[in-house]
């Protein structure tokens, strides 16, 4: 977990995205069918917002990004009352194969914290799990391939930034220079 951004001086950006998915965010599940785990994927244009380019620079400067690309953009709004997910990974294993195939990288993925506290579980596939707590300006970066689970949200809502990563070859989004 790593700290990317400072979420004071992007305070527009966030309130936005709160905005949109509130509005048109569609419900996701995994295992949980409660309707208050939004997902909006987002266009091209937050390619260039000031959050997704520190987010990005950082990511850059940690030596992680090396023959990756963006590969969806989505924000994650959690309602108060959200349940916790079934365990899952984010990348399916012919997604992970056929990537490793072609150029030896794995897909990642990187959760980004706007706004409330942020909660995720990570499991090590023999059912031990971790819980991690995500403040706005925090992310939590890994493979995809990873286990883990959305946790419940409690009594306040919460928003973050979702970024797939898989080989440049296969990216849908430009890439972002810096």
């Amino acid at each position: 977990m790593c700290f990317l951004f400072e979420p004071g001086v992007y305070k527009r950006t966030i309130r936005n995205a709160i905005k949109i998915s509130n509005k048109r965010g569609v419900p996701i599940e995994a295992g949980q069918a409660d309707c208050k785990r939004l997902q909006l994927d987002v266009t091209r244009s937050w390619l260039s917002s000031g959050i997704v380019k520190r987010i990005l620079l950082n990511l850059d400067k940690c030596g992680v990004l090396k023959g990756r690309t963006i590969t969806e953009l989505s924000i994650l709004h959690s309602l108060p009352g959200c349940l916790e997910q079934d365990e899952h990974t984010d990348w399916s294993d012919s997604e992970i194969k056929r990537s490793l195939r072609h150029d030896g990288i794995k897909p990642m993925v990187c959760i980004a914290a706007l706004k409330g506290t942020s909660w995720l579980l990570i499991s090590d596939g023999d059912r031990v799990r971790r819980r991690l707590s995500l403040e706005p300006g925090n992310a939590l970066v890994f493979e995809g391939d990873l286990i883990h689970a959305g946790g419940s949200q409690g009594a306040t809502s919460s928003t973050r930034l979702y970024i797939r990563f898989g080989r440049r070859g296969n990216n849908i989004y430009l890439v972002v220079d810096h």
